[in-house]
C-alpha cells in the first residue's frame, strides 16, 4: 500500500459533529483530514424533520461560531449567501428550525472537499508497522480505497433500535420514530395510532399526528394514543430541559436528587370529578382538575381545569359551551347523587330522565 493517502485525522461518519470538526480543520492547512459516510449526501435526522420542529439550541451553536466566529461556513454567512438574513433577523426566535439546520448542514458538506459521501467504511485496523490506523472504505459502486490516519474520530451517531416485543409481523405499521416523517402520511390515515415513548421524539410524534385530525375524522372514531412512563413534564424555567437539574445522581453531580422537584410533581395530579364523559385519546395534563358532568371531546388535550357540567374540546382544549345555566348545574352538584346508596339510585332511576322532576325532590 505504498500509494496509500496518509492524513492525521480520519472522520467516520459525517453527523454534526464530525461535519463541524472538518469545517474548522478547513482553516488549517497544516492538518491534513478526510471524513467517510456511507450517505449519498449529509442528511440529518429525516424522519423528524416536522413542520414548526426547531433546535434546541441558538443559532450561535452551529458548525463553527463558537469556536470561530468569522468562520465563512457559520450559519449567519449562510443566511447571507441564500439571502435571508433579514427574515431571520424579523424571525425574533434564536432557534433554527431543524429543516433549516439539515439544509445549512448539507450547503456547508457541499463546500469541503475532504468530506467524501458514498463510501461505506469496510474495516479500521491499526498498522503498527508505520503508527497509522488503515481505513477500507467501499463505493457504491464497489471500488475499494484505502487511507492511512494518525488519530480517528468516531461521529455514527446511533441506530434506531425497536425493542424485541416491537420486532413482529403485524397487518399494522410498527416503527421507529426515526421513520415517522417519511410515512406520517401513511399514518395520518389510520383509524388508531399509538405512539409508545418519553422523549421529544415521542411528544412531536402526537403533536404532529393531532395537527392532522379533522373534525370529520375523530367523529368516525379516529384516535391517537400516548403511552409513556413519564409521571410529569419538565421545569420550563430552568435554563435547560435535561434532567440533570433534578437528578444529578445519575451523572455523579450531587449525592441526591432534587427532592423538593420530585414533591412538587408528585402534587400535580388530575383530578377527576363524579359523572364526568372523557373521549377517546383525550391527553389531561398533570395538575388539571376536571369538574363534575363534564364532557371531554375525543383526543382533546386539556391544559386547564374545566369548570363543572361544561364541554370541552380541541388541541389545547376550550369550552364549547356548558351543558346547563349555571343555576341547574349547582343544582345537580348540591344533589351529590353519585353518593346515593344503589336503593335510592334504584328508586330514583326514572327521574334521571327528567331534570325537572328529578330536582324538583
Amino acid at each position: 500500500m505504498m500509494d496509500t493517502p496518509h492524513v492525521d485525522i480520519a472522520g467516520v461518519g459525517i453527523g454534526p459533529f464530525n461535519l463541524g470538526l472538518a469545517a474548522l480543520l478547513s482553516r488549517h492547512p497544516g492538518v491534513t483530514s478526510i471524513f467517510l459516510d456511507r450517505k449519498a449526501e449529509f442528511r440529518w435526522h429525516e424522519g423528524l424533520l416536522l413542520p414548526g420542529t426547531t433546535l434546541q439550541v441558538p443559532f450561535l451553536a452551529d458548525l463553527v461560531t463558537m469556536a470561530d466566529p468569522t468562520h465563512p461556513l457559520s450559519y449567519l454567512n449562510y443566511l447571507h449567501q441564500h439571502d435571508r438574513l433579514y427574515p431571520f433577523y424579523y424571525y425574533e426566535n434564536f432557534q433554527v428550525p431543524r429543516r433549516e439546520y439539515d439544509h445549512y448542514c448539507r450547503w456547508a458538506s457541499q463546500q469541503l472537499p475532504d468530506c467524501h459521501f458514498g463510501e461505506d467504511i469496510c474495516e479500521v485496523s491499526y498498522d503498527a508497522s508505520v503508527d497509522r490506523f488503515l481505513i477500507e472504505s467501499q463505493s457504491v459502486s464497489g471500488f475499494k480505497r484505502h487511507y492511512y490516519s494518525r488519530d480517528l474520530a468516531i461521529g455514527i451517531g446511533t441506530v434506531p433500535l425497536l425493542p424485541k416485543w416491537a420486532q413482529v409481523k403485524s397487518t399494522a405499521p410498527v416503527m421507529h420514530s426515526a421513520e415517522f416523517g417519511k410515512r406520517q402520511a401513511q399514518l395520518a390515515q389510520c383509524q388508531r395510532v399509538t405512539v409508545i415513548g418519553s422523549g421529544q421524539s415521542a411528544a412531536e410524534c402526537v403533536l404532529a399526528l393531532f395537527n392532522e385530525l379533522t373534525p370529520e375524522r375523530i367523529a368516525a372514531g379516529a384516535s391517537i394514543r400516548w403511552v409513556t412512563r413519564s409521571p410529569g413534564f419538565h421545569p420550563m424555567e430552568y435554563a435547560t430541559l435535561h434532567h440533570f437539574t433534578y437528578r444529578p445522581t445519575m451523572y455523579g453531580m450531587a449525592e441526591q436528587d432534587d427532592a423538593a422537584f420530585f414533591e412538587w410533581r408528585s402534587r400535580q395530579r388530575v383530578v377527576i370529578g363524579h359523572d364526568t364523559w372523557i373521549g377517546h385519546g383525550a391527553v389531561i395534563m398533570p395538575g388539571v382538575r376536571i369538574g363534575n358532568g363534564a364532557v371531554v371531546g375525543s383526543n382533546s388535550v386539556v391544559t386547564k381545569d374545566v369548570p363543572a357540567y361544561a364541554i370541552v374540546g380541541g388541541v389545547a382544549a376550550k369550552v364549547i359551551r356548558r351543558r346547563f345555566p349555571q343555576a341547574i348545574s349547582d343544582a345537580l352538584e348540591a344533589t351529590a347523587w353519585w353518593d346515593w346508596d344503589h336503593d335510592t339510585l334504584t328508586e330514583r332511576m326514572p327521574e334521571f330522565k327528567d331534570l325537572r322532576s328529578f330536582l324538583a325532590k
